[in-house]
Formats: C-alpha cells, sequence, structure tokens
C-alpha cells in the first residue's frame, strides 16, 4: 500500500509529507486532524470526506482543511465503480494543471490498480456557495458557467493527444448493450406510467432507442471532439461570489463533442429559465469557443450539434425512471423534477428531427 485506502488508515505523518510534496506546507507539522464524512454522499460512489488540520505552530498559508475522496471499502462495489475513480485521477494528474481551468488544487491523486482503490485529496471549498439544479441560478452566473467550460473546450478541442487516453473513450460493446436495454424499455413504455403519456413522447423514446447507437458514436466518436466533464451541471459546481467557479466531480470525463456539457447544463435547470437564455447562452459558448481559437465550427453547426446533444441526459431519465433501481427519493427527482425538464427541452427543440442526418452519415 502506497497510500492509505480507507480514512481510518491515515496518519497525521502521511499528511503532512503529503502537503508538503504538494508544496502547500513549509515548517509546520500536522499534530492531529478529524475526518469528518459527507453523511449526503457516503456510500453511493465513494466515501466523501473533510479532513480537519491542527498544527504544531501557526501558519496562515497552511490549509485549515482539506476534502478528500476514498474509494468504497466493499471489493464488489468499488470494481463496479472502478471506471469513475480512474477517470478522476487521471484528470488531476493528466490534464487539469495543463489548462487554466477552474477546479479544485489537487494535493494528491493516485489510483491502485491491484486493488481498485483511489484517493484523492483536493482543496476544500466549502467557503464556497453549491449550485442548485432545482433552483438554478442568476443569468449571470450561468454565463460564467458556460465561459468556463467553453474555455475549456477550446484547449482540447480536436487535441492530438485525446485519441491516445482510450479509457476516456465509450467502447462499441457498451454502446451496444446500452442499445439493447433501451430498446426493451421502449418495446414496454405501458408498463412505466411514471413517464408522461404525451404520445409525441413516447415516440421520441421510441425513435431515439432505434437511433441510439448511432446517436452515441455520433456524439462520442465523430469530429470535432474535446474533452468533456459529462456531467456539468449546477450541483456540481460551487460559486465564488459571482465571479469565479469551481468545477467539481470529473468522474465521468469522456470525450466527444463539447455542446454536450452544455445540453447537460441546460437541460437540467428550470424549463421557464432555459427557454428564456437558451439562445443567448448557447451564442455566448460559441463565441467563447471562437475567442479561445477554435475555427471551422459554425454557429448553424453548434446549433444542430446541441439539439442532439440534449438527448444525452434525455436517455438517461428513461433509464432511471424504467428500472427503478434508484433510492425513492432519486426516482422521484426524476419523475417530478429533472425528467419533466429534459423532456421538455427535447420536444421544445424537436431534437428527433436530427435524426434524419444519422441516416445519411457514415459513423
Amino acid at each position: 500500500m502506497n497510500f492509505p485506502y480507507q480514512p481510518e488508515q491515515l496518519t497525521a505523518e502521511w499528511l503532512t509529507d503529503t502537503l508538503r510534496q504538494a508544496g502547500v506546507l513549509n515548517g509546520t507539522h500536522i499534530t492531529s486532524f478529524e475526518v469528518q464524512p459527507l453523511s449526503e454522499t457516503a456510500g453511493i460512489i465513494g466515501q466523501n470526506t473533510i479532513i480537519r488540520l491542527a498544527y504544531d505552530k501557526s501558519d496562515d498559508t497552511a490549509p485549515k482543511s482539506i476534502f478528500a475522496k476514498f474509494a468504497l471499502a466493499a471489493e464488489e462495489r468499488r470494481a463496479h465503480w472502478q471506471y469513475k475513480y480512474i477517470n478522476e485521477v487521471q484528470f488531476y494528474k493528466e490534464f487539469a494543471h495543463q489548462v487554466d481551468v477552474s477546479t479544485p488544487q489537487a494535493y494528491f491523486s493516485e489510483f491502485d490498480e491491484e486493488t481498485g482503490y483511489a484517493l484523492l485529496l483536493l482543496e476544500d471549498c466549502s467557503y464556497g456557495e453549491l449550485g442548485d439544479w432545482i433552483k438554478g441560478c442568476s443569468i449571470e452566473r450561468m454565463r460564467l458557467v458556460v465561459i468556463e467550460i467553453a474555455k475549456f473546450h477550446a484547449t482540447w478541442w480536436e487535441h492530438p493527444a485525446l485519441p491516445q487516453y482510450a479509457w476516456a473513450r465509450m467502447q462499441d460493446s457498451e454502446v451496444n448493450k446500452l442499445q439493447e436495454r433501451y430498446l426493451q424499455i421502449a418495446d414496454t413504455l405501458d408498463d412505466v406510467p411514471e413517464i408522461p403519456r404525451d404520445p409525441e413522447l413516447l415516440q421520441t423514446i421510441k425513435d431515439h432507442a432505434i437511433h441510439f447507437s448511432r446517436w452515441m458514436k455520433y456524439q462520442r466518436q465523430s469530429s470535432p471532439y474535446t474533452l468533456l466533464h459529462n456531467d456539468y451541471h449546477l450541483n456540481n459546481l460551487i460559486f465564488i461570489e459571482d465571479h469565479k467557479l469551481m468545477i467539481l466531480d470529473w468522474q465521468t470525463m469522456s470525450m466527444g463533442r463539447g455542446v454536450s456539457d452544455v445540453a447537460c447544463l441546460l437541460g437540467k435547470v428550470p424549463i421557464e429559465d432555459r427557454r428564456a437564455h437558451e439562445t443567448e447562452l448557447l451564442k455566448l459558448y460559441h463565441d467563447t469557443l471562437c475567442e479561445n481559437g477554435v475555427v471551422g465550427y459554425s454557429y448553424d453547426q453548434c446549433w444542430d450539434d446541441y439539439r442532439m446533444a440534449i438527448f444525452d441526459g434525455f436517455w438517461k431519465s428513461v433509464f432511471v425512471i424504467a428500472n427503478r433501481r434508484q433510492t425513492e427519493a432519486q426516482l422521484n427527482l426524476q419523475r417530478h423534477v429533472l425528467g419533466p425538464r429534459i423532456f421538455a427541452a427535447v420536444l421544445d427543440l424537436n431534437s428527433r428531427e436530427t435524426f434524419s442526418r444519422l441516416d445519411t452519415m457514415q459513423i
């Protein structure tokens, strides 16, 4: 073991050495610490904690607390979520330092291939305000959120190094399994009364299930591609007043069309907010791409890609509602808040119309 796998294996000596190597401690030593689990996230994908630190002497530059993400202790569940641990560790080791992206500073980032354990020690940003996808946020904050992800996308736009990161690309075998399950759901929609009985919505689900494989390949494997956060919504963002942003949770990072992150964001905000500001924010996204060096990608193409990308949240909501494997609170969130929002976005945008493009493309 080259790092603590679980919170109880932490020591003051190891924390001192690690933070010193990260350049955030000078002559001070950690004498004691307290691990505080974050109960609202514990046990789902990993163990998220805040570590309160005490030192042998006063040092205003030393962190008073750090955020720690441990892998699950149960071997079977840890293996199931392994790809998420790898993604986030790889982000902090290989990508975060290469771009001026607003994300917490990483003090330690490791994954043990033999055991499947992972550990991240990050800057504690709890002094900021966590976003709320249920309430939404001001248009000023939404502009900041769109600009930040556009700058990140521009850095990795068609980057020649990306194809070597096979772990960031969805494999065909996984796509085929998802389509098979999607088709099963589409064929038995009468058994899923939680999905509104709107004829257009039900037909859209069936049509998307048929086109799912080609749609996913277009989204994830066709040019232009960039690096995606792939879970970009307000609950994964911390606002430092109204002028700075911290982007959290890079566990689902992947390659694909950048506007997918914008679709994920806008598809989850309140319906009235999306309808009022959708066009403005997408234009801002495209303008920021261009200002940061992206060429050959028109606004019309960006808009069409957005209409197609909005299906990413759509199929995920259908799966959660139909599979009924989440907690009752999570199911209610999808049934009554997120599902209706993304369903409305797909219908508002007439996104089913984009399937005709897939039939003529060589994917």
